[in-house]
C-alpha cells in the first residue's frame, strides 16, 4: 500500500486546533467491482467535478494478505500498477484519492492480521 500511497504536502496542518481542512466529498468508488469492470476514476472525477475519492475497500484476503474487497491484492505490483494509473488518472483530473480500510463485510486487516 505504501507504494500507491501520497503525501500531504501542502495540506493544512493545524495541531487540532480546528482550522485545516473542514469539509471534503468523498464518495467511495470499489475497486474491486464484482462485474469485473474497472472504472476509469479520470473520468468520474470529470463527470461530477469531484476533488477527492475514497478508494474502497481494502480488508483481509483468506490468507490474511491486504485486499481490495477480500479478493483483488493490494500488495501485488500489478494490481498496484493498475491503482498507479488510475490514481494518475484521477490526479491529472484534479483529484486525490483516500484509502479506505474496512467495510460492511470481509474481515477488517488488524483482526487478521498480526
Amino acid at each position: 500500500l505504501a507504494s500507491i500511497s501520497s503525501s500531504a504536502k501542502g495540506l493544512p496542518v493545524d495541531g487540532g486546533k480546528g482550522s485545516g481542512l473542514a469539509n471534503i466529498f468523498s464518495p467511495y468508488i470499489l475497486i474491486d467491482n464484482d462485474d469485473g469492470r474497472i472504472n476509469d476514476y479520470g473520468l468520474v472525477v470529470r463527470q461530477f467535478g469531484l476533488k477527492w475519492i475514497t478508494l474502497a475497500f481494502v480488508i483481509a484476503d483468506r490468507n490474511s494478505r491486504p485486499a481490495w474487497g477480500g479478493s483483488f491484492p493490494a500488495d501485488n505490483p500489478q494490481s498496484n500498477d493498475m491503482i498507479r494509473k488510475q490514481l494518475k488518472s484521477m490526479r491529472d483530473a484534479g483529484a486525490d484519492g483516500i484509502v479506505s480500510f474496512g467495510g460492511a463485510g470481509g474481515t477488517e486487516i488488524g483482526q487478521a492480521i498480526t
